[in-house]
């Protein structure tokens, strides 16, 4: 009964490819991942090169913040607000202890939550997280808010190393100034000399 099984399966499995049809398939095959390759350099180079010129610019514009009377201003990204904490009853090595914890990875203070068909996933306040739990009872919703906030900036501008990062900031919009922007602002505040006589 082996030998009958094993003669049909022989008889149903395909053949073998020969050997000049594999050789020709490989090859169209290395020329599709060369034409891949040679479409996706030249767009990653670009990438970062573009991104490089956007860490210069967002440097500058942070070496021009310190100068005296700076019109660009700075929202450090990731920070906690100590003023808001220690209204809310924590004193500064709870509030440092509390900076430290945000930046390991393994705290999650969210979580994803799916839509019921399954196409979408936002991200919630996991309000059941222990370390939220306990903030929560000792300091209030304030401080958990706040370290909700500070997670998230944390999330959106430095997820890999989770320290705190600054970037020129419009108040008003609520957003990273552009480069143009900065420049604008400091070119405004440059006085203009009066016209020669």
């Amino acid at each position: 009964a082996r030998a009958a099984l094993r003669s049909r399966a022989r008889a149903r499995a395909p053949a073998p490819p020969e050997p000049a049809d594999a050789a020709r398939r490989l090859e169209d095959t290395q020329a599709e991942l060369d034409l891949v390759y040679a479409t996706y350099n030249p767009t990653l180079k670009a990438q970062r090169d573009a991104q490089a010129k956007l860490v210069a610019a967002r440097s500058a514009a942070l070496t021009a913040a310190k100068l005296p009377r700076s019109p660009v201003p700075v929202k450090i990204m990731g920070q906690l607000d100590t003023f808001a904490l220690s209204r809310a009853g924590m004193d500064a090595i709870q509030i440092s202890e509390l900076q430290e914890r945000l930046r390991h990875h393994e705290f999650q203070p969210t979580r994803v939550v799916t839509s019921a068909d399954g196409e979408t996933a936002t991200e919630v306040v996991d309000k059941d997280h222990p370390e939220l739990v306990a903030l929560r009872f000792d300091f209030g919703e304030t401080v958990v808010d706040e370290v909700v906030r500070c997670f998230r900036e944390l999330d959106a501008w430095n997820p890999s190393g989770r320290y705190s990062v600054s970037v020129p900031w419009d108040e008003a919009a609520d957003r990273e100034l552009e480069p143009a922007e900065v420049i604008s602002r400091l070119a405004r505040a440059v006085p203009t000399p009066p016209p020669p006589p």
